[in-house]
């Protein structure tokens, strides 16, 4: 069996993927999971001589994977990472192999999974199935969660179906069927999850961020208003309430903390976000998730 990782890369300069000694443990996790590894850049701002030292990764940076510029700057957009993450599957293909996954540099494989996915991922193959569920859980920090998400981004390879990677989905461009992520409590497969770790950046960072990719967000969400320009300036009380919410909506898993996890949290800065949702963490049980959050998020910004 040969697996193949779909990367998704954006600038390495910004955004907090500027981190390089963070990037450095999450590929050499992939790389010790995977055969191989296609990283594919929507930014021409991206240092190429980082990714050279990895000996399973290939990198595809190009102006056909870039996204477009505007008085220099780039313009965020879906339809250029889903060409992108596709043009990749269509390289695992030629290069023969079994297995594709879309994990993202933000996201590892924790080491107690790697069995229990390839196990997951040998059942899909001898049922000869399209697709089989990438479980996602968490980590913040110290804190270590259930997985609460499940994406359909692990394709098999050696069938003709024509499923096609999409923005947290899949579509098969015969039928037009579409499986999308799914949230519920997944802990059952915690055992062959990935770990998602989002909040390892500095409010700068999630700000610039945000402020890059949130009108496509909301085109695709409906939300966008071309009157009402106001949806798109981050408010930072905001953006801390989110976060704060979403980690607390999560259950904490009955685990210690993983190699991996332990390498992340060494080179944890003192402003990363991971610090405050991690200091203001509350059981889903014990607490009115909105309210509470509202509150110390200003309490956090007034006291800085």
């Amino acid at each position: 069996m040969k697996i193949g990782i779909i990367l998704p890369v954006a600038r390495t300069d910004k955004y907090g993927y500027q981190y390089n000694d963070f990037r450095d443990i999450i590929i050499e996790n992939m790389q010790e999971f995977a055969d191989g590894i296609i990283a594919i850049s929507s930014s021409k701002f991206i240092d190429r001589t980082f990714f050279e030292k990895f000996h399973k990764l290939t990198l595809i940076s190009d102006k056909n994977t870039w996204f477009n510029l505007k008085n220099d700057k780039e313009i965020f957009s879906f339809d250029v990472l889903n060409k992108n993450v596709n043009l990749a599957l269509e390289i695992l293909k030629n290069e023969k192999y079994d297995i594709a996954i879309e994990i993202h540099i933000n996201q590892y494989i924790p080491k107690p999974s790697f069995n229990s996915l390839k196990k997951s991922i040998l059942n899909m193959l001898k049922r000869n199935r399209p697709y089989t569920w990438l479980y996602k859980s968490y980590q913040c920090g110290n804190l270590i969660f259930y997985p609460d998400r499940r994406l359909p981004w692990i394709l098999n390879l050696n069938l003709s179906s024509d499923w096609r990677l999409s923005t947290d989905s899949i579509i098969n461009y015969d039928t037009e069927e579409i499986i999308k992520i799914q949230s519920g409590n997944f802990k059952k497969y915690n055992k062959e999850a990935i770990r998602d770790v989002p909040w390892e950046l500095t409010i700068k960072d999630g700000m610039e961020k945000y402020e890059f990719v949130i009108k496509d967000y909301r085109k695709i969400n409906n939300t966008y208003d071309p009157n009402n320009l106001d949806n798109l300036k981050f408010n930072e009380v905001e953006w801390l309430k989110y976060h704060q919410i979403k980690v607390n909506q999560k259950t904490l898993a009955n685990e210690l903390l993983d190699e991996v996890a332990k390498k992340i949290l060494s080179i944890r800065k003192e402003n990363f976000i991971s610090n405050i949702l991690e200091a203001n963490y509350e059981p889903p049980k014990k607490q009115n998730l909105i309210t509470k959050a509202k509150k110390k998020a200003k309490e956090i910004i007034k006291s800085r």
